[in-house]
């Protein structure tokens, strides 16, 4: 499984045309659950990902530019009703590839966002 969705990012990646602008925001949702973020960075228009649906990669459609990625806000809205927090924090970076994980241990789901490379920190949900 890692390998299909590291070849979709890749694919994604480096197809992009090559200028001086950085990639646009790509969200692979790896939950059960349905996923909205918003994506922001310092003097930098909010990018909003909302309604991505378990197993969707989602490149937003806007152009980012030259802005450098800040932060992550998001939910993870499970069907039963949970909803499962998401953030990530950055002193500013360029990447733009990102995964969202979930899993649950005693009842409880946690979910985590993350750069894409960084999946083998967080185990994958069963």
């Amino acid at each position: 499984m890692k390998k299909l969705l590291f070849v979709a990012l890749s694919f994604l990646l480096f197809s992009a045309p090559s200028f001086a602008a950085y990639t646009n925001y790509t969200v692979l949702n790896s939950t059960p659950g349905t996923v909205d973020l918003v994506l922001e960075g310092p003097f930098c228009e909010q990018h909003f990902l909302g309604e991505i649906q378990p197993s969707e990669l989602r490149q937003d459609n806007i152009t980012r530019g030259i802005c450098m990625l800040a932060r992550i806000d998001g939910a993870i809205h499970m069907d039963d009703g949970v909803v499962v927090p998401l953030k990530y924090r950055s002193p500013g970076t360029t990447y733009g590839q990102f995964i969202v994980v979930a899993k649950q241990e005693e009842g409880k789901w946690s979910g985590k966002i993350m750069p894409f490379d960084d999946l083998d920190g967080f185990p994958a949900p069963k």
